[in-house]
């Protein structure tokens, strides 16, 4: 006998636990929210059937899941969803006594399912280090939740995988090549054949040189096809605009009263109405007075959208009125590539007053940066040509021309906006209702930039993300200045040291940056150059030298330009003379780093006794150790104790204090 599947439960339309009436066999739990659902499509539902085995207390996390979650995007709520059932799985799994109620479980039981949880995803190969850690600090952030409503006692959690870094997506140089047909390159524009074969001559030679070539021409490419889908988006709406101010012939109210009667609120049409609306001026002079500009949905007024689309066809008529993901792509195609600040979620979360002329005829564009503690950001933006977006024109659009489209394309949406959503910069609506219109949603922006590809002749051979903006951007200005700081305001960083790793981890391959410097090396090299020795009076020959100079010189080590060779760097202020001069000295922070330098340091204090007080300790040795001391003070009390934990595993030994 089947099993029977309960209905969804609204847990947010009550302010009570909604009952689940359990007939004593095992049936799915899913949880509506409506604060993650999309208006007009299939509800969001969150599948916790693993809280069967709860009993009472599943329904009370259930409840508490979508109230913890309640402010939350669905996304991050879904990921959230998939780390809490693999605990709960690995609780009722590991309960071995299935006489003992979960609700009764001790602070020491939850702790141990945690450690064992966490032990079994770290064993799991497909799941990477960054994901575990993911899955530990959701489990943990929600049983502090579930502790404060005294559901479960409050228990210390597994420490997470130390240093573990997120791979940087690469910059559009490296984006994967898919093969071609001969056929399907024939079919593409004589540009596009042309720019394969390039890219075809570039692959087979990889280098620094190379890379910026690749990048360049890859984003020309992807210029062209944006620039001119935007033209074309532009050009219909223009056209549309101009069809409806100049009907004149077409009596819209004297239609209404002839053609159609509203009784209880419903709408029903007369004989021969079609006959007025099936020439395109006077649809479009209907569809903007009766429906305010925007195509009516399927669940609005299907009869009128049949004739519409079956008269005109349904593509003829998209993109005319408002903003479509379709349109949408390559406008944050064009904003994304000029504006390094800004990622894929920066226009999105604009509002409509957030974009706003400045002297000059220039514009400025801000928003707010979620990753970054909500921090608002700002941009000021070149207008650029007037004559840019005319259906014919070779001129650049600048990001301010994309934004002002996407806000003029946007404002028939705003009257017909989801609550909360009303003053958004960026609207697109649903396909089933008119009154529905918010915010694009990610996953769907994503598809979009897949189909514009897929339709722009040898971008459809090119696999990247629009996500890779950003550190292609980052990478121009790293090889053009060498200066990290203005990285850092390019891309609207304000710490530092985020951009150091975000340089470091997208220059590694290049650079050989991702290693630790030797620092027991690097700090006699920089005390030789102090005091003027040859380093070779200290054990390291010019080969070394040069070696740990070189890949120091290249990943920021001791505060020397980015880019310069050791030649470069020969004539820039010393360490020695920064760190004494009080200027703050650059590093990356790793517990390999720190470690090395809290061990070295610690090795000269215990060792350096017997030479204390001859110039060979005050010229060498101290210096050193003070720089050593210095390095670890301006380091992060988190890095700091995670290298003293590493050093307890695996210990430095060094040669002798001489």
């Amino acid at each position: 006998m089947a099993r029977r599947r309960v209905q969804p439960v609204d847990l947010m339309s009550r302010s009570t636990p909604t009952k689940i009436h359990m007939d004593g066999k095992s049936h799915p739990l899913r949880i509506v929210s409506p604060t993650h659902s999309v208006p007009g499509k299939k509800p969001k539902t969150f599948d916790f059937r693993v809280l069967d085995k709860f009993g009472p207390l599943g329904n009370q996390i259930a409840v508490a899941f979508i109230e913890f979650n309640s402010e939350a995007p669905y996304v991050s709520a879904s990921g959230r969803a998939v780390s809490l059932r693999s605990f709960f799985s690995y609780v009722v799994n590991a309960k071995v006594d299935e006489s003992v109620e979960l609700k009764s479980l001790s602070q020491n039981q939850w702790r141990a399912f945690a450690s064992g949880w966490f032990l079994e995803i770290k064993a799991r190969k497909e799941i990477t280090d960054v994901t575990r850690n993911n899955y530990l600090y959701d489990c943990a952030t929600f049983f502090e939740y579930l502790s404060r409503k005294r559901l479960v006692p409050l228990f210390p959690w597994p420490s997470s995988i130390p240093n573990v870094k997120n791979k940087h997506r690469p910059g559009v140089a490296h984006a994967t090549t898919i093969e071609a047909s001969a056929k399907e390159i024939a079919a593409w524009p004589k540009q596009d054949q042309a720019d394969w074969k390039k890219l075809q001559s570039l692959a087979t030679n990889p280098s620094p040189k190379t890379d910026q070539v690749r990048s360049d021409l890859i984003r020309n490419i992807v210029r062209r096809h944006a620039e001119c889908e935007v033209r074309e988006a532009w050009y219909l709406y223009e056209q549309t605009r101009s069809i409806i101010d100049g009907n004149t012939t077409f009596d819209f109210d004297s239609y209404c009263r002839e053609f159609e009667t509203v009784s209880d609120n419903r709408l029903t049409r007369k004989y021969g109405w079609q006959r007025e609306l099936s020439t395109l001026p006077n649809a479009l002079v209907y569809i903007d007075r009766k429906f305010g500009g925007v195509l009516p949905g399927m669940d609005d007024d299907p009869h009128f959208l049949k004739f519409i689309y079956k008269d005109f066809g349904k593509a003829f008529m998209t993109g005319r009125f408002h903003l479509e993901y379709d349109s949408l792509a390559p406008l944050l195609t064009l904003v994304l590539m000029d504006r390094r600040k800004m990622n894929v979620s920066s226009p999105v979360s604009m509002l409509s007053t957030d974009l706003e002329q400045i002297v000059g005829g220039d514009y400025r564009a801000k928003w707010t940066k979620r990753r970054a503690k909500y921090r608002r950001l700002k941009d000021d933006m070149p207008t650029g040509s007037k004559d840019a977006l005319a259906r014919e024109s070779t001129d650049k659009i600048t990001a301010a021309q994309a934004l002002l489209v996407i806000d003029e394309l946007s404002k028939p949406l705003r009257p017909h906006a989801v609550p909360g959503a009303e003053d958004s910069l960026c609207l697109v609506r649903t396909v089933r209702r008119r009154v529905a219109a918010w915010r694009p949603l990610p996953s769907i922006l994503n598809r979009k930039w897949h189909e514009f590809r897929l339709r722009s002749g040898v971008l459809s051979k090119l696999e990247f993300t629009q996500s890779q903006y950003r550190p292609t951007g980052a990478i121009e200005v790293f090889r053009e200045t060498g200066d990290i700081t203005k990285v850092a305001e390019e891309l609207g960083q304000k710490d530092l040291r985020v951009t150091a790793r975000y340089i470091q981890g997208l220059e590694a391959e290049a650079t050989d940056a991702a290693n630790t410097r030797p620092v027991q090396d690097a700090l006699i090299i920089a005390a030789a150059n102090v005091s003027g020795r040859p380093t070779s009076d200290f054990g390291i020959s010019e080969q070394r030298k040069s070696e740990v100079l070189n890949a120091a010189h290249s990943a920021g080590f001791f505060g020397y330009n980015l880019s310069s060779s050791s030649e470069e760097a020969e004539v820039k202020v010393s360490l020695f003379e920064k760190i004494l001069s009080g200027v703050k000295l650059f590093l990356f922070e790793t517990t390999e780093v720190a470690a090395e330098i809290i061990a070295f340091r610690q090795h000269i204090l215990d060792n350096g006794q017997a030479i204390r007080g001859t110039p060979r300790y005050e010229e060498l040795w101290l210096p050193i150790a003070l720089t050593c001391t210095h390095l670890i003070d301006s380091m992060s009390p988190k890095i700091v104790r995670d290298a003293n934990k590493l050093l307890l595993e695996r210990p430095i030994k060094y040669g002798p204090v001489t």
